[in-house]
């Protein structure tokens, strides 16, 4: 019997920002770009993956209802590895 392999992942992280507020456009600026600064300093997320990057960055505004509520997507791509035939 061979030994395990090392599996290599790729996983899509998704990180959802919703702002009601009267300045939603500045508000949903500062927190996107606090999430980033985080993701960055620490792109391998505690040691528990090899590597992470922003992929994509989406804001759209919903005016519908009584405020208008500002959404922001970052997409992270987070490469990690187990072990064959561990939790992974």
């Amino acid at each position: 019997m061979s030994a395990p392999r090392s599996i290599q992942k790729n996983l899509d992280l998704i990180i959802e920002v919703y702002v009601k507020d009267r300045n939603y456009d500045f508000v949903l600026d500062k927190i996107l770009k606090e999430v980033k600064e985080k993701m960055f300093t620490d792109r391998l997320i505690n040691n528990l993956a090899k590597d992470s990057f922003l992929t994509t960055q989406e804001i759209t505004y919903n005016g519908e209802g009584d405020q208008t509520i500002g959404v922001g997507t970052l997409t992270y791509n987070v490469e990690y590895h187990h072990t064959e035939g561990t939790l992974g």
